[in-house]
């Protein structure tokens, strides 16, 4: 059971790699950054804010690469 479940994880986080990983870490901010993105819907100019698993699902269909 726990083996399964690992190795959904590992390819999550390999898929996760093979499509982000060419980015550098200033074209990720932009990414994350980007107007109706769950980081824009809870930033209110202070750090460290949570961004709730509900919050990223509902602004997933967003996400273009």
């Amino acid at each position: 059971m726990f083996a399964e479940a690992g190795n959904s994880k590992l390819q999550s986080i390999d898929q996760t790699i093979e499509k982000y990983g060419k980015f550098t870490a200033s074209e990720l901010v932009n990414l994350t950054h980007r107007a109706g993105t769950p980081w824009e819907s809870i930033y209110d100019g202070t750090s460290f804010k949570c961004i709730t698993d509900e919050l990223i699902k509902e602004k997933h269909h967003l996400e273009v690469v």
